[in-house]
């Protein structure tokens, strides 16, 4: 059999916020009350911080620890085929001849007007060489023909 209430009494069989606040106050715990997980794992221990010469920012760097403990992971360096990219001849390409030495001044002269090219300060020469024979050619991306050319002409254009 069901209980009935006087009326007006119904918000005393209740507990809610309104019923807690005239009580004496909210159970929430205050901006200055220690939170549950705090007391659970007590201080927190904290690694040191990073160093003013750390070139990553701390999502990249606690991203690379994560990889080396879960997985096992060791960074490497990636070093360039550095006699390949020697060999590449920009003339074939249909991109101005360029050497070495007027590649590294090529890109410290329109570095400022052009941002992409601040890639090539951490290129390797040979690297930059092709970077700034691109940039200078003033061609596009062989990508940009992706839908519209049949797959070996793609390929043929990469590679010559």
């Amino acid at each position: 059999m069901k209980r009935r209430l006087p009326i007006g009494s119904w918000h005393t069989s209740s507990v809610g916020a309104h019923d807690s606040l005239e009580k004496g106050g909210p159970d929430v715990p205050g901006p200055d009350a220690p939170r549950e997980l705090a007391l659970a794992e007590g201080p927190a221990d904290r690694g040191p911080p990073l160093s003013l010469d750390e070139p990553r920012s701390r999502g990249e760097a606690y991203a690379e620890l994560r990889q080396r403990v879960e997985g096992g992971w060791e960074r490497r360096l990636f070093e360039p085929p550095r006699a390949e990219l020697g060999r590449f001849d920009p003339e074939r390409a249909g991109l101005p001849p360029i050497s070495l030495d007027a590649a590294a001044d090529y890109v410290a002269q329109h570095r400022s007007a052009r941002p992409w090219l601040t890639m090539a300060d951490a290129a390797s020469p040979e690297s930059r060489r092709i970077i700034a024979a691109l940039d200078a050619g003033g061609g596009h991306g062989h990508i940009r023909h992706e839908g519209w050319v049949t797959e070996e002409a793609s390929m043929r254009r990469a590679a010559y």
